[in-house]
């Protein structure tokens, strides 16, 4: 009998109301769900994104296999369960990929460290970490946070420091970047955000999209994550 093959692994993170459920539930449509399976994580005791994801889908008929974690993160707090998870559900044989979604406040290294962590000592050998996906917010990224972002390290900053590095980080580490929610900005504004991105963030390919839709096969099918040349 022939080994089954490593499961690829794609995490979707970004902050808070960037739209990673309304991107997700899109790849679900899109896709095959009966061969996926779906973790969600919620930093709230009630998980908000997998009720919308249940509504959106039908998970019963469609067959997916969904997971909910909630009141805490899968970076810290949760990161052992996460990754217990992560391992049950790499031994069904119908999964052929695991989509991901992270808290708005996630931090994606501390993930990705994960992975590696549980992998060196020998678990979760039968997944990899195939792409890191961050989901932008492109509108309020123009709006709220463009000045702070366009100069990280300046002393006076009208946003709380703690969102712009959070925000810094999770651009900072993936492979791709969405800027969702384009319809809201002319095409130089949007140009504006791409720049910007760019200080901070030199190799990631950069989708622009509107309402979570862009084509499964740029974010599925696009180049390996890379963690050492990431980090």
């Amino acid at each position: 009998m022939c080994a089954k093959k490593k499961i690829p692994v794609t995490i979707l993170t970004g902050y808070l109301g960037a739209g990673k459920t309304t991107v997700l539930n899109e790849l679900l449509k899109n896709e095959r769900s009966q061969h996926m399976a779906v973790v969600v994580n919620d930093i709230g005791s009630v998980n908000i994104d997998a009720s919308l994801i249940r509504n959106a889908v039908d998970v019963a008929e469609g067959g997916l296999n969904m997971v909910e974690l909630s009141n805490g993160c899968i970076c810290c707090s949760l990161q052992d369960a996460f990754m217990k998870q992560i391992e049950r559900i790499a031994k069904e044989r119908q999964v052929k990929r695991i989509l991901v979604e992270a808290s708005g406040v996630s931090d994606p290294s501390a993930i990705a460290a994960g992975f590696l962590e549980y992998q060196n000592m020998g678990l979760c050998q039968a997944v990899f970490l195939d792409s890191v996906v961050c989901v932008v917010d492109a509108d309020r990224i123009y709006t709220e946070f463009l000045d702070d972002l366009a100069e990280p390290d300046r002393t006076q900053t009208e946003q709380d420091p703690d969102i712009i590095n959070l925000i810094i980080d999770q651009i900072e580490f993936c492979n791709t970047i969405l800027l969702n929610k384009c319809d809201l900005l002319t095409p130089d504004e949007i140009e504006q955000v791409r720049r910007t991105v760019r200080i901070f963030q030199k190799e990631a390919d950069i989708i622009a999209c509107i309402q979570g839709k862009v084509n499964p096969k740029r974010i599925l099918q696009n180049r390996k994550f890379d963690y050492e040349r990431v980090m």
